[in-house]
């Protein structure tokens, strides 16, 4: 009898040891999975009401959420004033007035106003397009005299000025051919737009944004923050089944002292 109550004894020992070490252990993953807890019940109470929060409608244009997914420039934009227009090349395209007008490879050599229409030039194209940032036409090298070194406009601004290594050609009516230039040319240049043209211009390039629904969805899983942030939620799952595992010992441990 004696051994069988030592060994009792000794079970009851292990097991308050185990109940203690486990709501020990319970307390430190509680704290530590909090706030990511939060985050997946927030997020996914939102995400479960989408259609009538109009998650889906409401796109986010600014702020760090679109830095960190890359909407952007790569490279700083480059702005031109053409007559009463701003024009600027943001990673290989052209916008006008808030407005995408296409692409245009090679590097930004400027924006010119003429016969009542706008043309962007860079080293391997000219981009012409209206004032309501309509593309009219796009003139690529085998249409142009030589690659593009500055551009401008003729004194009376009816007709695109090249400066080519060659040298100056000015362009027909119709955009089609280019003749030598030696009269005075309005060479164009670069500026600094106003904030709120900026902003239309970077808004164009960003296009809809992003919808709120995906920037949740990702926050979510975790993606936002690329596959390190879904294996933390991922850990974040594994701990709340540990957290299930110490509360029933925690429990179990209770009932048994009560008795």
């Amino acid at each position: 009898m004696p051994e069988a109550e030592e060994a009792k004894a000794d079970l009851r020992k292990r097991w308050r040891r185990w109940a203690t070490t486990a709501r020990i252990w319970h307390r430190r993953i509680g704290l530590l999975v909090a706030v990511l807890v939060a985050v997946l019940a927030i997020t996914g109470l939102l995400l479960n009401h989408s259609d009538r929060l109009g998650l889906d409608r409401t796109n986010i244009v600014t702020g760090w959420v679109v830095d960190w997914y890359g909407l952007t420039p790569v490279e700083d934009p480059v702005h031109f004033r053409a007559g009463e227009h701003w024009v600027s090349w943001i990673d290989g395209a052209v916008y006008a007035n808030g407005k995408r007008v296409g692409e245009a490879g090679g590097t930004a050599r400027g924006a010119v106003a003429f016969d009542s229409l706008v043309a962007m030039a860079t080293s391997e194209a000219v981009i012409v397009f209206t004032s309501d940032g309509e593309l009219v036409e796009r003139l690529g090298a085998a249409f142009l005299p030589g690659a593009i070194a500055r551009v401008g406009t003729a004194a009376s601004k009816d007709r695109i000025i090249i400066r080519t290594p060659e040298g100056q050609y000015a362009s027909d009516s119709d955009l089609l051919a280019w003749s030598p230039f030696g009269d005075e040319v309005v060479w164009s240049q670069t500026g600094t737009p106003t904030k709120a043209v900026l902003e239309r211009q970077l808004a164009a390039y960003r296009g809809q944004g992003l919808p709120l629904s995906r920037v949740l969805l990702d926050l979510h899983s975790g993606r936002l923050f690329g596959s390190a942030g879904a294996a933390v939620m991922d850990a974040a799952a594994i701990l709340l089944l540990v957290l299930v595992a110490t509360g029933i010992v925690n429990w179990a441990g209770f009932r048994k002292r009560r008795r």
